[in-house]
């Protein structure tokens, strides 16, 4: 077999032959079961190492788009489906970003450059980061922090923790990830309406499905519907920004208790059922 690969771009050698055949394999110019060129042909036709056709046929082996077979070389790999979308060419040419004028920024996961201390950050920079407080932490975080944030919570909000007790996160949405793998896909999750959209989209990212909870002057109204965890923003809504009142969270605790109870009960009578199953007559 002669292939037709053109050595013309910046990147390293051998991922350009890895692409050219992998091109040819996806748009079916290389068929199912033809054998390529030995890596020492191959190699002397391009005028490159035979080091770099083996990895580019070691890529294509990993990725599942050729077999070897011994002592006769590689072979494409068949596939039944049309697994490739058609390119499109583009009708309408992308929008132009136009720069606003504005004084404030107030958007939401933006940061306004103009009011952002860039000098005072980059002297804490210079005095806090360094190679003895680089090397890598607990995976929940310092335990100093974490006794802080402890401290603080009761302080400001009342919750009553230990350091055990805190887990420290980049985000907002790395802390929901954490949680979709703690408590699984089969879950169902209560989030505000209207709410913060990216929690909402995390969550579904994750596998695990939502239920949208209306919010009234109060905060967010109690469920209607079993539901195995409800994202809330109580001190200070988002968007709308009103502090869920006292009854309000009473309320809710209430209905967390209540349907904690529930779940377990539900998880309990499954769990008698299908020891009752497998148990002999």
């Amino acid at each position: 077999m002669e292939l037709s690969i053109s050595l013309t771009g910046d990147s390293a050698k051998y991922i350009q032959i890895y692409e050219e055949i992998r091109q040819a394999i996806l748009a079916r110019r290389l068929l199912g079961h033809e054998q390529l060129p030995s890596k020492r042909a191959l190699a002397r036709t391009l005028d490159v190492s035979v080091h770099t056709v083996q990895e580019a046929y070691e890529q294509l082996l990993a990725e599942g788009y050729v077999y070897s077979k011994e002592r006769s070389g590689y072979f494409i790999a068949p596939f039944e489906f049309d697994w490739v979308q058609e390119e499109q060419q583009l009708e309408t040419p992308l929008s132009t970003i136009i720069s606003n004028d504005i004084q404030y920024d107030f958007h939401n996961g933006h940061v306004d450059k103009e009011t952002f201390p860039y000098s005072l950050w980059h002297k804490l920079l210079k005095k806090h980061v360094n190679k003895n407080n680089l090397s890598t932490s607990p995976w929940a975080g310092e335990g100093f922090l974490r006794s802080e944030i402890a401290r603080y919570v009761q302080r400001s909000r009342g919750v009553v923790c230990d350091a055990s007790q805190v887990f420290v996160y980049g985000g907002t949405q790395s802390q929901l990830q954490a949680l979709s793998l703690f408590f699984g896909p089969q879950s169902k999750v209560g989030v505000e309406e209207p709410g913060f959209k990216r929690v909402h989209t995390t969550l579904r990212q994750c596998g695990l499905s939502t239920e949208a909870i209306p919010v009234d002057k109060a905060g967010i109204t109690l469920p209607s519907k079993t539901i195995h965890m409800l994202y809330t923003t109580p001190a200070h809504q988002f968007p709308l920004g009103m502090i869920m009142t006292v009854e309000r969270r009473a309320a809710l605790l209430q209905w967390a208790n209540l349907m904690m109870h529930t779940l377990l009960k539900m998880t309990m009578t499954q769990n008698f059922v299908i020891k009752g199953c497998q148990s002999p007559l």
